[in-house]
């Protein structure tokens, strides 16, 4: 079986598209699978650090807003991709063409139709983005993550599957999780992100109030690259006793699974691939949505979790140190509220996700495994 994976430009669109491969080759470990998108993106990293075959084409980014950049994007940028595209499609050969969405699937998804290969377009988010709405009128099929999400494409070509969760994220143990990282399991763990870029708001947010947060809890937060240096001389000034109960990471990786089991509380934004892995490790959570998400998509996948139950949602515009460290304190300090929260987010996760995916491309292929 051949599959042509693309997609990406954020770890929303990578993280499905590598739990499903690593899914399928533990499945049908023959399976050929490669993988096209940006040099510059998030999934050139991703898929090599997996030892994923991966190839760079020119992308040109969708923009709904004016911007100089648009012209050469759009005609010299994804023309290119597409002639790059079609060659790749020629030379591999794929059963078929898994596309998660983000611009640097369009040039392989517009090839893939030119060239009459099934196609299988995955959206993970509430509010769909602008390539796979386009997208979505040259697919064969479309998978859904959230069945509110169907309204933004033909109806006989959707299925609902749910999203991916990265294997990792499923494999951490509390009691191990709690040595190797040197905490206690006699504090309740909360975990803090804005994705791996890290959220500048959050972070300065979180730090005011970090001292009352840590007499009550003890924090994993995983920063990003630019506020390490200073949060790093804020944790400083905790004293030793407070200091022993944070822990800052720039960037998060394999350690994933362990962080999630030992954590009783999520704080983040509301990407699609956090809220999924959320719902999928039923974790309660506190969400701030990032407001200049397309579309404010964030506070619609928020909303997901939010309305049964499963987590906070505090808006960016009303956030401050008092609100957030209140809505944290007022969780972790109600053991019996974050198991309720927890159940009714593990109910509307979807565990196969990536098995759902595999059956829909084996129909897509005519492909018996």
């Amino acid at each position: 079986m051949r599959i042509l994976v693309t997609g990406g430009g954020s770890g929303g669109h990578t993280s499905p598209a590598i739990a499903f491969v690593e899914t399928l080759l533990k499945r049908e470990p023959a399976a050929s699978i490669l993988y096209v998108g940006s040099a510059k993106g998030i999934e050139a990293k991703t898929a090599c650090s997996k030892g994923i075959p991966f190839i760079a084409i020119q992308t040109g980014k969708l923009r709904r807003y004016f911007s100089l950049k648009t012209v050469p994007d759009l005609c010299f940028r994804l023309p290119i991709g597409i002639l790059q595209a079609l060659k790749i499609i020629l030379q591999f050969k794929p059963d078929c063409i898994f596309s998660t969405g983000g611009y640097v699937s369009l040039p392989v998804v517009i090839a893939g139709r030119i060239l009459k290969r099934p196609i299988l377009i995955h959206e993970q988010t509430v509010e769909v983005g602008l390539a796979n709405r386009i997208g979505g009128r040259l697919a064969n099929r479309i998978a859904i993550s959230f069945d509110t999400s169907k309204k933004y494409f033909p109806a006989e070509k959707v299925v609902l599957t749910g999203n991916p969760v990265r294997p990792e994220v499923l494999n951490g143990d509390r009691v191990s999780a709690a040595k190797r990282f040197g905490l206690s399991n006699d504090f309740r763990t909360i975990y803090v992100t804005g994705g791996v870029q890290g959220a500048h708001r959050i972070n300065r947010t979180i730090a005011k109030v970090l001292r009352q947060i840590l007499e009550k809890a003890q924090v994993i937060h995983q920063c990003g690259e630019q506020d390490f240096d200073w949060l790093s001389r804020e944790a400083e000034g905790l004293g030793e006793e407070i200091r022993e109960r944070y822990r800052l990471f720039r960037f998060i990786g394999g350690e994933i699974g362990d962080v999630f089991a030992l954590t009783d509380l999520l704080v983040s934004r509301a990407g699609a691939g956090i809220v999924n892995e959320a719902a999928a490790m039923g974790k309660p959570a506190v969400f701030i949505p990032l407001p200049a998400a397309t579309k404010d998509e964030q506070t619609g996948n928020a909303a997901l979790l939010a309305d049964v139950g499963a987590a906070v949602v505090i808006l960016e515009h009303d956030l401050t140190p008092e609100l957030l460290r209140d809505s944290i304190l007022e969780l972790v300090s109600n053991p019996a509220q974050l198991n309720k929260m927890g159940q009714a987010a593990r109910g509307i996760s979807k565990p196969d996700a990536a098995e759902n995916l595999i059956e829909e491309i084996i129909k897509l292929a005519n492909y018996n495994l």
